[in-house]
């Protein structure tokens, strides 16, 4: 007969140490800078963000004249989501020898962070597939737009640029590929927000601007392995990804939720790029992630132990104002990622 009068301690002892060093916010979400969010209440899935608006007025003259400027606050709500993960032992699993019980957590545990990873992924860049108010990565327009869900940079904001005549490997490879993608890209977005009276830009335009570039797996394996065609039968010695990071201070990035279909023979896939993305785009913290301490559950037929994970998480894109137009620091791509 099994003893089940000390389970949580049991399995509390077996895994003692281990939970300091899983951390679900990692991946592509490391890329995200982070910010501290406060909810409107205690139940509440939103929380308040606030932008500023001012209006410039200036004098130049022989004599002192003084002129002032008009300010104003914009408050909306945005969202944000609870999280949830955890492990479960049944009272036949838990007394079982403590480094059995220590392998098989950390194997149920590594499989449920990856899972929430993908989970949170998915909801906060969302540009596949896009959670209202809390991807922060979507694919937005004007008409949508504001300081909560600014639009992006593309000439057509919320449709990515055509350049589905550019083709990154195959025996049509066309030429100078990351320049007409890559660097099309960077001057979209340096050039949507550029204020003539302040000098306010969305880039630094001082050199220290740094990219990031998304992409679906495949399309990812295409620019670790490829290399750009610089001029006829001349390709370049260096990978797309060598060259964008050296060329264009560019990283790329695989994510399922930019596009999740395969790179097949003509198919053109979004590429997304965002510009300084630790400033311009932020994970929220709402509620602090954290793991539970072990708890028993008898409901009468059945004793487990279990062990939960909650976050409150959301996101947050930089708006740049244009006016009264907010813009965010992104632009979408469909290029030809293969062409037989």
């Amino acid at each position: 007969m099994v003893d089940n009068s000390n389970l949580r301690k049991l399995v509390s002892e077996s895994t003692k140490g281990l939970w300091g060093t899983l951390n679900p916010i990692g991946g592509n979400l490391g890329v995200f800078g982070t910010t501290k969010g406060v909810a409107l209440s205690s139940q509440s899935v939103y929380y308040d963000v606030s932008a500023f608006y001012a209006s410039t007025k200036t004098y130049m003259g022989n004599t002192y004249k003084y002129v002032y400027n008009d300010f104003k606050e914009e408050i909306k709500p945005r969202r944000f989501q609870r999280f949830n993960a955890g492990v479960k032992l049944t009272e036949t699993e838990a007394p079982m020898d403590g480094d059995a019980i220590r392998a098989m957590v950390q194997t149920a545990t590594d499989k449920q962070m990856r899972a929430l990873n993908q989970r949170i992924e998915a909801a906060v860049i969302g540009y596949n597939s896009e959670v209202a108010l809390l991807s922060c990565m979507n694919g937005q327009g004007t008409a949508s737009s504001s300081i909560i869900d600014p639009a992006d940079c593309n000439a057509t904001p919320g449709t990515p640029l055509n350049c589905q005549a550019v083709k990154f490997t195959g025996a049509a490879e066309t030429e100078r590929n990351l320049e007409s993608t890559i660097g099309a890209a960077i001057v979209g977005i340096g050039g949507k927000v550029v204020n003539t009276t302040t000098g306010e830009t969305i880039l630094h335009n001082d050199g220290t601007d740094t990219f990031d570039a998304w992409v679906c797996p495949q399309f990812y394996h295409i620019l670790e392995k490829g290399h750009d065609l610089l001029d006829a039968a001349e390709h370049d010695p260096r990978t797309y990804f060598q060259a964008a990071q050296q060329d264009f201070k560019c990283t790329f990035h695989s994510s399922m939720h930019i596009e999740n279909s395969a790179c097949t023979t003509g198919l053109h896939p979004a590429m997304v790029v965002t510009a300084n993305t630790k400033e311009n785009f932020l994970l929220v913290n709402v509620e602090q992630p954290q793991w539970t301490p072990w708890k028993e559950l008898d409901n009468g037929e059945e004793i487990a132990v279990v062990k939960r994970y909650k976050a409150g998480i959301g996101s947050l894109a930089k708006p740049y104002l244009d006016g009264t137009q907010a813009y965010k620091a992104q632009f979408a791509i469909d290029a030809i990622a293969y062409n037989a």
